[in-house]
């Protein structure tokens, strides 16, 4: 499909277009799985890991935002709204932070896990999840996806060591 989108100019898609093409499927992936169809979004997540390794492998000269540490990070959502959290947590697992570019998108890793954490019951892993999300960027920590995961914990787990003070921390108050 990539070579497709290329054009009958060129054999080889440009670099450009490989990374908005991988970018697209994710994007698509994420809502196919948001409405629950489960073999488009694992397709459309092939698509964009195959797109990531194609530009892994072109020169350095291109600096393109598609890489497979974006592809691994939409990983970890697309498999927690299919209701594979295990497969969530396994992807977040092979997920090191520091290869994601921003702090936002690190935070968004620890948001994802945290929820992926909580589906399968391991409330402490998930409160550490939260954790980052906070140290990665602090302001990402008061949004209220993440006060509702702050919730969730106070409601499952309400005397998890430093729960209650991140809880207050963050704006989720406490129970």
């Amino acid at each position: 499909m990539i070579t497709m989108l290329a054009g009958a100019a060129s054999s080889t898609p440009e670099p450009p277009l490989v990374s908005a093409t991988g970018s697209l499927a994710l994007t698509a992936a994420y809502s196919a799985a948001l409405e629950g169809r489960r073999t488009t979004a694992l397709s459309l997540m092939e698509m964009a890991a195959d797109a990531a390794g194609r530009l892994a492998r072109t020169p350095q000269s291109y600096s393109g935002g598609l890489t497979a540490g974006q592809v691994q990070l939409y990983q970890v959502g697309v498999h927690h709204l299919l209701g594979q959290d295990i497969a969530a947590v396994r992807a977040a697992q092979r997920l090191h932070p520091s290869t994601l570019p921003t702090g936002e998108r690190r935070a968004r890793l620890g948001t994802d896990t945290a929820r992926a954490l909580i589906a399968v019951g391991d409330y402490e892993r998930a409160l550490t999840a939260l954790h980052a999300v906070e140290e990665a960027a602090s302001e990402e920590a008061s949004r209220p996806s993440v006060r509702a995961l702050t919730r969730e914990l106070l409601v499952r787990r309400p005397r998890l060591t430093g729960l209650k003070a991140f809880a207050e921390r963050t704006g989720a108050g406490p129970l």
